[in-house]
């Protein structure tokens, strides 16, 4: 099944929140809409050279410490900026729409939590096959990359994956071991409906 957020919107009467939740109330070509809009998008692996740019020291960072791990990554500022001098919104698996706040973009205050809690209990071990759904800056996937996992970073906008997860890897990569990311990390785009026939047939997985 494809997932589809649905979050409220104040400007939806009672009505139109009925006939979404119940798809028979609604007109046949309504129900096509929804199916339109929640369709799943085929995985697709992103190769570290499709990244849209490098890492650079004039790029607005910051840092977070996760007990004796400091994590670094770009902020959503330069993300935001980036992403309206950017010509890549025709692809069709992404949602993301320039000058929109998008959540990919933003550091979710779960996330921190899940990624403290990963360092607190020693949740990683090295060698690990962790897969982070919905990675968007990827603070739990980037723990579980310090940590000596084998790490799948899932989005599904691929551009998020390009702008933001694939260079924050860079970032916390010593410059000796850049060669071995590919061996290390996966970037993987698209709907999660396809993501049993991209990942777990190919390999075990042991954190999601």
């Amino acid at each position: 099944m494809a997932f589809c957020f649905n979050f409220s919107n104040p400007l939806v009467d009672d009505s139109q929140i009925n006939v979404e939740m119940n798809p028979e109330l609604a007109d046949k070509d309504e129900q096509e809409t929804l199916k339109k809009e929640c369709a799943g998008v085929p995985c697709e692996y992103i190769s570290m050279c499709d990244v849209h740019f490098k890492v650079s020291p004039d790029l607005n960072l910051k840092e977070m410490n996760f007990g004796s791990m400091k994590v670094k990554y770009i902020t959503q500022e330069t993300i935001a900026n980036k992403i309206e001098n950017l010509d890549v919104f025709s692809e069709r698996n992404s949602d993301l729409v320039p000058g929109k706040y998008e959540g990919g973009l933003k550091v979710w205050e779960c996330s921190i939590d899940l990624a403290e809690f990963l360092v607190e209990n020693n949740c990683i071990k090295n060698g690990d096959v962790v897969l982070e759904l919905g990675c968007g800056i990827g603070l739990p996937g980037l723990i579980a990359y310090l940590s000596g996992a084998l790490v799948t970073f899932q989005d599904f906008n691929s551009e998020v994956l390009k702008l933001i997860s694939a260079p924050n890897v860079y970032l916390n990569t010593p410059e000796e071991n850049e060669s071995n990311m590919s061996e290390k990390c996966k970037f993987l785009s698209g709907d999660w409906q396809d993501i049993k026939k991209n990942i777990f047939r190919r390999k075990r997985t042991e954190k999601i």
